[in-house]
């Protein structure tokens, strides 16, 4: 049950980017709940990695995300950092990128003398979010608790008028309404937000499955972030485990067909033809844990504003996995938002309109940014996508030149890592 019947912001999704928001905005002047229908996070021990020929159970969580070093600077600033438990973030100083159809190959180490990022589980982060956000003054957590409806200021037969007069209201699961200046659609890649106030998006397949799991391995990571464009799909290793670095997380891209029959395949099969396809880069492939796939489906929101209700991460956009960018952007967005709420000339219990303005610039600006990273990804996942000769000896030869170029590979890690 909500403490108060009225907050200047309720967020709608307590996942990585909503409590992200709520964390930036912490021991703020600004009221703050918090909804989510999901039980609060939490986080065992993790279990030494045991293995039975192929098969391993590692205790690492199957989805990950590869934090760039501009989100892991917002994660201190905003106090999350600390909360993260060492052993549970394994930095990477290297990424390496090549074409398994090729013989072209980018080598990033010589490029940064700090580290280009850190891969961090899911669920280990958000419950350093939750952690930080139960700490603060302004921010009261509703988990096991979500909307039916959104009222007055989203509502299409409110006139102008009688929106600029009145804030926002929210009905709870439980039926009681609470009111807003501001509603935060964070609840993922299906917002109930964004259905409700009938926000288009722009959605098309990528007739993909994302294969992750954990793997282990002959040789170790190295601290590196690799990458290969197989003949399959893109195919990720990211550096899991610090003390003991034979552990990785993968992410496969690959065809509805391919990806069943990988999925359908015993542990054996499978690490087999995972070491050749990776073409032995890190030894075998020497045990694999359970295997988990889900549809790739890019996704935009027409408008990430409507009325006083804003979309951020997932709920306002998605992306192909291919170079780890979905949560940054998402926490781009988070950090952009607060710092725009605090510089605006907008006092706790002033209606939207006295904002929106700052609203709207930050639409313009997370706009423009989240679609040149997405037009970017697309462009790369068709060049690797062709199996077409001439593109691929282009392709190879683009490559080459890129590795001998040092002054565009710092521009690609700034882009990606903010380094």
């Amino acid at each position: 049950m909500p403490g108060r019947d009225s907050y200047d912001l309720v967020i709608v999704g307590g996942g990585m980017v909503g409590l992200s928001l709520a964390c930036a905005l912490a021991d703020s002047r600004f009221s703050i709940l918090v909804l989510d229908r999901s039980s609060p996070p939490e986080v065992s021990e993790i279990n030494p990695p045991r293995s039975s020929g192929s098969d391993l159970a590692s205790g690492y969580s199957p989805r990950v995300s590869a934090i760039s070093s501009r989100s892991c600077r917002f994660l201190e600033e905003i106090g999350v950092w600390e909360k993260l438990p060492e052993s549970r973030i394994c930095q990477y100083s290297n990424m390496v990128v090549w074409d398994g159809c090729g013989t072209a190959e980018i080598d990033f180490s010589n490029e940064s003398d700090r580290p280009q990022g850190c891969i961090i589980e899911n669920q280990v982060l958000l419950a350093a979010l939750f952690e930080r956000a139960t700490r603060a003054n302004n921010i009261e957590l509703g988990f096991s608790s979500g909307f039916q409806e959104i009222l007055a200021a989203t509502n299409a037969t409110v006139s102008a008028d009688t929106v600029s007069e009145k804030k926002s209201r929210i009905r709870l699961d439980s039926g009681e309404v609470v009111a807003a200046n501001l509603i935060v659609g964070a609840d993922g890649a299906e917002s109930a937000v964004a259905r409700y106030l009938g926000i288009r998006k722009k959605i098309w397949s990528y007739n993909q499955q994302a294969i992750v799991t954990t793997v282990e391995t002959e040789k170790t990571h190295e601290f590196t972030a690799w990458q290969c464009f197989t003949d399959l799909g893109p195919l990720a290793f990211l550096p899991l485990n610090a003390k003991d670095p034979r552990y990785s997380s993968i992410v496969w891209s690959i065809d509805p067909g391919n990806a069943r029959q990988l999925m359908n395949m015993n542990s054996g099969e499978f690490v087999s033809l995972l070491t050749r396809k990776f073409e032995k880069r890190l030894g075998r492939v020497l045990s694999v844990d359970r295997r988990h796939s889900y549809p790739l489906v890019q996704r935009h929101a027409v408008t990430y504003a409507k009325h006083s209700v804003v979309l951020v991460g997932d709920a306002a956009h998605t992306i192909h996995p291919l170079a780890g960018q979905g949560v940054n952007l998402g926490f781009a967005d988070t950090y952009a938002l607060a710092a725009a709420l605090n510089k605006a000339e907008w006092q706790p219990d002033e209606p939207y309109p006295h904002y929106s303005k700052a609203i709207r610039n930050w639409e313009r600006r997370r706009k423009s940014e989240n679609l040149a990273m997405m037009a970017l990804m697309e462009s790369f996942r068709h060049l690797y996508g062709t199996r077409n000769p001439l593109v691929n000896w282009a392709r190879n030869t683009g490559m080459k030149l890129f590795q001998s170029l040092p002054a565009f590979k710092k521009v690609i890690l700034k882009v990606a890592g903010g380094i």
